[in-house]
């Protein structure tokens, strides 16, 4: 299991969606990435100190997906 949550949402963001699972025991042993169209540090450390595990800008080329795809297979592997 992988939750992979878009940081601006429409009503929501990312880090809010964390903050409200975050005492959840359902969700306690699943990792959660956040990726956004924005690289703005601000909003990866807003994610990261609300419960992410990762914070991902959506790739624009194939090697950046690449490293996408290998980062969320350690993230699956490790859990």
């Amino acid at each position: 299991q992988l939750m992979v949550i878009d940081y601006k949402m429409p009503g929501i963001t990312g880090a809010e969606v964390l903050q409200c699972i975050q005492h959840e025991e359902r969700y306690r042993g699943i990792p959660k990435v956040v990726w956004s169209t924005s690289s703005n540090q601000e909003y990866m450390d807003i994610a990261l100190n609300s419960g992410a595990d990762d914070y991902f800008p959506k790739p624009v080329d194939m090697p950046s997906f690449d490293r996408l795809v290998s980062r969320l297979n350690q993230l699956l592997q490790s859990h």
